[in-house]
């Protein structure tokens, strides 16, 4: 790295940082052209519609509540069935178990997808704390969101582009700073306010200062990236011109309400004191009828205007909800549904956007289930070679309890039954590893696959 590419990345980050703003306003309910659009004339409301936080918050309580994104290891060699039947613990699950539990990772990966879905991506550093105190050769690895303004990424020119480095940028007390990111190893640089140039920050030691260096296990660029679509774009950003539309249109409403309410007239010729008297006993627009004469622009007729401004206001948010595929829940088409599959053809377009969205956001879990085992690795203890990752993306809907279990005996003896216990929902088992352990506690010598309800 150099002074002169870090100028230039600091640039490039800097013009995106005004659509990241943008799109946080807008899920904020302050949407930027109505609050920031230049005063034309008296009166002027601005209301807006928080369109943008309706959708942000009802996609992110569909899909990605905490908890609702879980990840589970399966060991795919011949000997785990063997160990399994044993009832002898999985270190590498029960390692993995401790590391999220460590980072907090069921509400960090619920803040990455609400990001993801409002800026389009979002990013996971990682780093390791050192060594566990129960075996030396083991770091401790750790993640954290990081705001989307601080990053910027220098890729390859393949026709598949490859992450070569990854560099955050930060200020502290009007220094720059900036991380720059590699395999195995990452560099640190500065810039005070007054400077031009970067300087990459040195340490001391015995043979004097030498380039600050930070190593780590990470075999690549240690940044999980979380799309939620190829663009990388909001996910209203289609519809932002529905938005201010809808903006628009509601506060010209307003508007042209107050504006004649607040209109006052300019008689000519003189002004007796009986005209005066009569205009203050005046208490509302309605009693102006009282006046034998009244110029005739005062009586302006608004019947049916508001009727109109309504109307079009509505056709905005439907068509807001159709384009999104993110349904208006208050609606009352949703009140009076009675069955599940009745809902499930409701909630369709939802359920493509979700699953859309799933397909990209997951590939940020698997750089973060890549980047963990680098460091379990290192350890050289266990091989993650023999573990796959299973990502469960869940929804969040109302339980049928009663269904759920009807289905999962008639599954008996057709599939596992871990599978049973994952279609059954976290209300009734909320940690199948657990349950599992359980059951063999309960029933060693039992086959529960061969088991019914009844029994």
């Amino acid at each position: 790295m150099d002074s002169k590419t870090l100028n230039e990345l600091d640039q490039s980050r800097q013009q995106g940082i005004k659509l990241i703003q943008e799109n946080d306003l807008y899920v904020a309910g302050k949407n930027p052209p109505t609050i920031n659009e230049e005063p034309h004339k008296k009166p002027d409301n601005r209301i807006p519609i928080p369109f943008a936080k309706i959708a942000v918050e009802t996609l992110s309580g569909y899909a990605g509540r905490a908890g609702d994104i879980k990840e589970h290891w399966e060991n795919i060699t011949t000997e785990a069935e063997e160990a399994k039947g044993q009832g002898a613990p999985d270190l590498y699950i029960e390692l993995r178990k401790e590391i999220a539990e460590n980072n907090d990772t069921d509400l960090e990966t619920s803040e990455l997808y609400e990001t993801s879905i409002t800026q389009g991506v979002a990013y996971e550093l990682f780093w390791v704390t050192g060594a566990d105190e129960s075996d030396s050769t083991i770091a401790i690895p750790e993640y954290s969101i990081i705001p989307n303004a601080e990053i910027a990424l220098i890729w390859s020119t393949d026709i598949k582009p490859k992450l070569q480095a990854a560099v955050r940028f930060t200020v502290h007390d009007k220094i720059k700073y900036a991380d720059v990111y590699y395999p195995l190893f990452s560099e640190h640089w500065i810039k005070p306010e007054s400077a031009g140039e970067w300087s990459q920050r040195t340490v001391e030691t015995e043979d004097g200062f030498i380039p600050m260096q930070t190593n780590y296990p990470y075999k690549s660029v240690p940044i999980a990236i979380y799309p939620s679509n190829r663009t990388e774009t909001s996910v209203f950003e289609a519809e932002k011109g529905i938005i201010i539309g809808n903006d628009k249109m509601l506060n010209k409403s307003i508007n042209e309400v107050d504006r004649f309410n607040a209109a006052i007239t300019l008689f000519p010729g003189a002004v007796t004191k009986e005209f005066i008297d009569k205009l203050r006993d005046v208490t509302s627009i309605d009693n102006l009828g009282d006046f034998e004469k009244w110029p005739e622009y005062l009586l302006k007729d608004l019947t049916g205007i508001q009727e109109f401004y309504q109307m079009v206001a509505d056709r905005l948010e439907k068509l807001f909800h159709k384009s999104i595929k993110i349904p208006d829940f208050s609606d009352e088409n949703f009140v009076d549904v009675q069955s599940g599959l009745a809902m499930a053809y409701k909630l369709l377009g939802l359920e493509f956007r979700a699953s859309t969205i799933d397909m990209y956001f997951h590939k940020g879990l698997k750089m973060r289930n890549k980047l963990l085992n680098d460091v379990i690795d290192e350890s050289g203890k266990i091989k993650t070679d023999d573990y796959r990752l299973i990502i469960q993306a869940n929804r969040n809907l109302p339980v049928d309890k009663a269904t759920a279990v009807d289905i999962v005996q008639k599954l008996i003896g057709i599939v596992s039954r871990e599978t049973l216990l994952r279609i059954l929902p976290r209300e009734i088992v909320e940690d199948v590893e657990k349950e599992l352990l359980r059951l063999e506690a309960d029933a060693p010598d039992v086959d529960l696959d061969d088991l019914s309800i009844e029994d």
